[in-house]
């Protein structure tokens, strides 16, 4: 009877633990936002099968990616599906440089314009400001210097992920180097397409357990190999 009234007890710190982090979770995201005078993209209704709506990356998460030595400020960063481009903005904010971004709803990628406007008017470097384009990142040419792919559930299907992963090969094999794909929260389909490409293996995960979500994968990272005679499956 005690351990059944322990258990239950547990249970609901544990409920209360995780509805404190989340609060404290958005509060930081909050507190960005209106320190720079931006404003997150709303949650948009889903217009597609092979694409989701936007969601915007806890600041606490982006910290922790930073701190692991992933991603470095030397990394041009592409964020695929960037909505108002907060993920880019904060690492703007942590000395990141060379971040651009891609989406391809054209409401949230007019706020990713505004609100890269809002920060950089408080700077007084602007010189190398994020640079946003209203694409559809599946059906575009990749540049051939970016090192370093984001994604926070972006693609809704696997064979839509394939697809889009071609276009990064093709941006590899025109300039073979070292390529990271970050997928936060990794879900099936996402795993699913990158574990059928020969020329891309897992290399770490990144877990914060300050987030209520710790026990799910935060970050998964992919990375070309060297073999320069690979060949993604079709």
């Amino acid at each position: 009877m005690i351990c059944r009234f322990l258990l239950s007890f547990l249970e609901i710190i544990d409920k209360l633990c995780r509805q404190g982090k989340k609060r404290i979770c958005f509060n930081i995201y909050m507190d960005f936002l209106k320190k720079n005078a931006l404003e997150d993209g709303r949650m948009q209704e889903k217009k597609s099968i092979h694409y989701n709506p936007y969601e915007g990356t806890n600041i606490v998460l982006i910290e922790k990616l930073i701190k692991s030595g992933v991603i470095s400020p030397e990394d041009h960063i592409a964020d695929i599906g960037c909505g108002a481009g907060i993920f880019l903005l904060y690492l703007a904010s942590r000395g990141f440089y060379n971040l651009s971004g891609y989406e391809i709803d054209q409401t949230l990628y007019e706020q990713g314009q505004k609100n890269i406007e809002s920060f950089y008017s408080k700077r007084k470097d602007s010189s190398n400001k994020i640079e946003l384009l209203n694409v559809d990142a599946v059906n575009t040419e990749y540049p051939s210097d970016i090192t370093c792919f984001y994604l926070f559930n972006t693609f809704y299907d696997k064979d839509t992920y394939l697809s889009w992963i071609k276009k990064v090969y093709s941006s590899w094999r025109d300039n073979q180097r070292k390529i990271k794909i970050i997928i936060l929260f990794p879900t099936v389909a996402s795993m699913g397409a990158l574990r059928e490409c020969n020329w891309l293996r897992e290399t770490g995960r990144v877990i914060d357990k300050s987030h209520p979500c710790w026990r799910c994968v935060n970050f998964l990272v992919y990375e070309t190999i060297d073999e320069k005679d690979s060949q993604i499956p079709v």
